[in-house]
């Protein structure tokens, strides 16, 4: 590998993890850094709620230990994504007097589902009911919801399974709720508590994690349902203290913006944060220039480049950067311009790294203003203080690849 003599050589990846899991797969493996030991935790832990503002590295948490399963044989992770659920629709089929009654076991019918299909594609699995698993796991199959084979899979979504619940299925999901005594396995309308009893006669040596993302792009929906995601934080909840009760080798991971969290409608939701829930949080600024997560986190990608890299600041960067009458270390007077998160502070080098044409070595401080300047022309939904241009309060929108 040659050496990088240019700061636009480097390769820190996108400001959206779908898309680098994609374009970079390898800067989300190699390239992570797990300073708050998320992986182990979610993996190995109880905890299993994902807190933490946009930016914050949620969805990169959930490509991360996707890609990582991709390797290993006794690993299986499902990503969710809830952005094109119609909460209105859903809604108006549970009947408005008893929605916020009928949300978690909604929720806990779906959950299954995706779980018991992740179930059906464990080849080394055993199951002490084997025709009822077969039975229910066909039934399933003819929602069209779930991929239950690696053949269907690979027909789909190739990250996983799309929660999408149109009118037809809704009608079919409303009849579990009358909860009837007797199975109907020749019909999608499973009641949950079949799907729980299979899946608690369930054995395997392999686990099964079900990730749920997306809640952030819901935000922007006008007949977003509070009491609907409150439901769902429930489900999540009950369901995998179950799984934990019976020994179920499965866990339900849920990812939720820091905002929304604390909109929802729960009693219980002081008590879920302290005792389920992992917050990101990166704020961890340097005064005097020293290290910081945020710059491991580029420092390491940077030595997937090129190994000898060990400081991209020391290497790339002028020492200090003036900020109307006051100097400051140039790391802190990047960070100063961000919210501390990853996705804001790489956007920022980025930009940077549009405006260094070509400069080797060491940057100058105007070339790195002149990133900051690219920073300030892309006005949208991400705040950055520019005290060296204005001294006040400006947006820009960060890139998003299609």
């Amino acid at each position: 590998m040659s050496k990088i003599r240019r700061f636009d050589e480097i390769a820190l990846g996108c400001t959206d993890a779908t898309s680098e899991a994609m374009e970079f797969p390898h800067l989300l493996v190699d390239g992570y850094l797990d300073s708050h030991g998320l992986a182990a935790e979610l993996l190995t832990g109880h905890r299993f709620l994902v807190l933490g503002p946009k930016g914050s590295g949620k969805t990169a948490v959930a490509e991360h230990l996707r890609l990582v399963a991709a390797s290993d044989p006794t690993s299986f992770v499902t990503l969710c994504n809830l952005g094109d659920f119609p909460y209105s629709d859903f809604r108006s089929q549970l009947g408005s007097e008893v929605a916020r009654e009928r949300y978690p076991g909604g929720w806990s019918w779906l959950l299954m589902g995706a779980i018991l299909s992740s179930f059906a594609r464990d080849a080394g699995a055993r199951d002490e009911e084997e025709s009822l698993f077969r039975s229910v796991v066909e039934a399933l199959a003819r929602t069209g919801l779930f991929a239950v084979s690696d053949e269907t899979a690979k027909l789909g979504n190739p990250r996983g399974v799309r929660i999408k619940l149109g009118a037809s299925l809704a009608f079919g999901v409303g009849g579990t709720f009358e909860f009837s005594s007797e199975p109907r396995l020749d019909s999608p309308a499973i009641p949950l508590s079949v799907l729980k009893h299979t899946a608690q006669k369930f054995q395997s040596d392999s686990r099964h994690f079900l990730i749920i993302d997306g809640l952030d792009d819901i935000l922007a929906q006008p007949e977003v349902r509070y009491d609907a995601l409150a439901g769902l934080l429930y489900a999540v909840s009950d369901l995998n203290l179950t799984f934990e009760a019976d020994k179920t080798p499965a866990k339900i991971i849920l990812l939720c913006r820091t905002e929304l969290f604390e909109r929802l409608p729960s009693a219980n939701k002081n008590k879920m944060r302290h005792s389920s829930a992992i917050v990101l949080d990166w704020y961890d600024s340097p005064t005097n220039g020293e290290r910081c997560s945020l710059a491991d986190l580029v420092n390491l990608r940077a030595r997937i480049s090129d190994p000898s890299i060990n400081d991209v600041f020391g290497v790339f960067f002028p020492e200090q950067m003036t900020d109307g009458n006051r100097t400051k270390p140039t790391l802190q007077w990047l960070l100063d311009l961000t919210r501390f998160t990853p996705r804001d502070f790489i956007q920022l080098l980025t930009y940077i790294q549009e405006r260094s044409g070509g400069t080797e070595g060491r940057l100058s401080s105007d070339v790195v203003r002149s990133g900051i300047e690219v920073a300030q022309s892309h006005k949208g939904t991400y705040s950055v203080v520019l005290p060296a241009l204005s001294f006040t309060k400006v947006e820009f929108q960060m890139a998003k690849s299609q």
